[in-house]
């Protein structure tokens, strides 16, 4: 695997561990929809998720 294959897996990794975090205090969908401020973070790792594996083809 590339050197830039590696970076994206790694920050795939990180964006995961990002997502666990913000919702370590959301144990329900419910509070997570009435909570903007971990929707926005948590659609932000995803697109940097999203970002990564398009570029990892």
């Amino acid at each position: 695997m590339t050197e830039k294959g590696r970076k994206y897996l790694s920050d795939i990794l990180t964006a995961m561990d990002l997502i666990e975090d913000f919702l370590v205090d959301t144990p329900d969908f419910s509070l997570y929809q009435n909570d903007l401020k971990t929707q926005s973070a948590v659609e932000r790792q995803l697109a940097i998720i999203g970002e990564a594996l398009n570029k990892l083809k």
